[in-house]
């Protein structure tokens, strides 16, 4: 199939380039890190990072061959180096990447037939994900999309992934291979009476691992891939969604996922009686193994009538997870938590908008512990089966059973005055753990966080603080201060930087042994034109940049990276 497919893309190639406008484009980027190992006398000398200078060069050529019809390839490499302490520097190429589709499209839809372009397939579910990430750098394949399949309406979608040798083996000696199948059918505008709007979509993939070939015998063969080497996801959902008669301003969104899927390990548990074995795993292989479902319904009540009240919003969803489901088809089937397997979560939320401007405040409680646990007593002798929020929260005692099942409670004031001047406060609940990984099963987490954010077309401005541990301020508590800025110097250059101080405690210091750190991040961007740009940068990219002191890396110690990178990167 892969040999297959290459040949057609090159044949499509030669076509299109000898028959239609042809649009040619490069790209490259090249870079250097250099890092400060000695200070000698005072003085920092800087040497050059050992994978440095590093690059990256590629070839697009784009074509539209015909009406309804495109042709896309690129051609990467990269070039590295090592560097030795004589300040020798000896330079390699890289491995180089060939990448390529062409595309159909007419009144019924479109096909595209691709190769090596480490394509994923990404077919839109509301909620859960049973097929966000299918293939691999090395595949090839082809992807259709039908708007409006026998005319009902319907979207269908379907792809057909071959990534690792060849659809069909034909020697013995061949290595395994993975070919993929994987279809969405869905409509998410059908109005019934009310004028309301009703949606449903359904999502399959088929995952065929073929084993090596250990005998001439090929039905053998087939019959052995059939029982060893076949998996499968399958999911349906389902959304309604609109409002009331009669009641002006209520709103409300409901939708739901389910799913399950199958492995042919399963087939090796005990078949019951009156079964035998091909019956028995066809039989689970259309309705799944045992503890595979998957779940996750969200609901949404809205109201919003600015004469009397300002927006109202609760929101409640629901994920379960068991413990045998899995996703063979890549990626983690729940996106907002990055799970797939063994996992429970209820979440419940509050939002409310002051009838007054750019006044909101929202406060949410997310719930979390592994699917399956037994019901258990604390060191009073009280027994806890609290497998819901509201179990958890109105036992007489509230306490954790391990770190896996705990509770947040984050309550969010936003308020926005004039001059492009916003104010975020925010409180930081959790029970059991929070998400710095520190455990109390007995007891609560607080932090607070203060920030404001200034922009106007000079600058954007955003100062913080965190204050952690509240619960227990003589011995816990340690506090962050944080600056983000992005001036704008010219038209063709700008400054961003990030800076935090945190200030910690006997149990909290920083990466070095110190009580109190610092780390900074500091970027010079320079835009020469508008197919290129130059960046320098001081310090690590990756420091502070998700939640600035909150950010899990700095709070636990990471200081100051003394490095320099500069990079540019150009389009033609």
């Amino acid at each position: 199939m892969r040999k297959l497919i290459l040949v057609m893309v090159f044949v499509f190639s030669f076509y299109f380039l000898g028959f239609s406008g042809v649009e040619f484009g490069t790209y490259t980027r090249v870079g250097l890190n250099v890092n400060s190992s000695l200070i000698t006398n005072d003085i920092r000398i800087w040497y050059v990072d050992p994978s440095s200078p590093y690059g990256n060069f590629e070839i697009n050529l784009n074509a539209a061959a015909a009406p309804g019809v495109n042709f896309w390839t690129i051609f990467k490499t990269g070039f590295g180096s090592t560097y030795s302490s004589g300040g020798y520097i000896s330079s390699y190429l890289g491995a180089y990447d060939f990448s390529s589709h062409v595309q159909f499209w007419q009144k019924w839809g479109e096909a595209v037939m691709f190769y090596n372009e480490g394509w994923r397939v990404n077919m839109y579910q509301p909620l859960l994900q049973f097929s966000s990430d299918v293939g691999t750098d090395k595949d090839g394949g082809i992807y259709s999309r039908i708007p409006n399949i026998f005319g009902t309406g319907f979207e269908f979608k379907a792809s057909l992934i071959d990534y690792a040798n060849e659809l069909v083996e034909k020697s013995v000696g061949e290595n395994k291979n993975e070919t993929a199948l994987v279809f969405r059918i869905s409509k998410y505008d059908i109005k019934d009476p009310l004028g309301n709007t009703l949606g449903i979509g359904s999502t399959g993939g088929f995952l065929l691992y073929q084993l090596p070939r250990n005998t001439n015998d090929w039905n053998v063969y087939v019959e052995d891939s059939w029982k060893k080497g076949q998996y499968n996801v399958l999911g349906l959902d389902l959304s309604y969604s609109g409002g009331i008669p009669g009641i002006r301003g209520l709103s409300f969104n409901l939708s739901g996922e389910v799913g399950r899927s199958f492995a042919p390990e399963s087939v090796s548990l005990p078949i019951p009686e009156g079964w035998n074995e091909s019956d028995w795993m066809l039989h689970r292989f259309l309705l799944g193994d045992n503890e595979s479902l998957v779940y996750k319904f969200v609901g949404k009540v809205g109201y919003d009538d600015p004469k009397t009240i300002g927006g109202v919003e609760f929101t409640y969803s629901v994920v379960s997870l068991q413990t045998n489901f899995r996703q063979y088809l890549g990626g983690s089937v729940d996106p907002a938590s990055g799970r797939q397997r063994d996992y429970f979560e209820q979440f419940a939320q509050l939002s409310y908008a002051f009838p007054v401007k750019f006044v909101n405040v929202k406060s949410y409680m997310k719930y979390v512990h592994n699917y399956d646990w037994d019901v258990w007593e604390d060191s009073k002798g009280i027994k806890h089966d609290d497998y819901n929020i509201w179990q958890f929260l109105f036992q007489e005692k509230m306490v954790s059973k391990n770190p896996s099942h705990y509770l947040e409670w984050i309550t969010e004031i936003y308020a926005s005055f004039k001059g492009g001047v916003k104010f975020i406060g925010e409180l930081q609940q959790y029970f059991g753990r929070d998400y710095l990984n520190q455990i109390d099963l007995e007891g609560w987490f607080r932090h607070l966080v203060l920030s404001l954010d200034f922009e106007n077309e000079f600058a954007k401005i955003r100062p913080m603080a965190k204050l952690f541990n509240l619960q227990n301020v003589e011995e816990k508590f340690f506090l962050g201060f944080g600056l983000e800025i992005t001036v704008n110097i010219l038209s063709w250059v700008k400054f961003y930087s990030r800076l935090g101080v945190m200030r910690g405690n006997q149990e909290r210091v920083s990466r070095s042994g110190y009580i109190a750190w610092t780390s900074f991040f500091g970027q010079l961007q320079f835009y020469p034109a508008g197919n290129a740009k130059i960046f320098l940068s001081y310090g690590e990219g990756n420091d502070m940049n998700t939640g600035l002191v909150g950010d899990v890396d700095f709070v636990r110690g990471a200081e100051t990276d003394n490095k320099i990178n500069i990079t540019g990167e150009m389009y033609f």
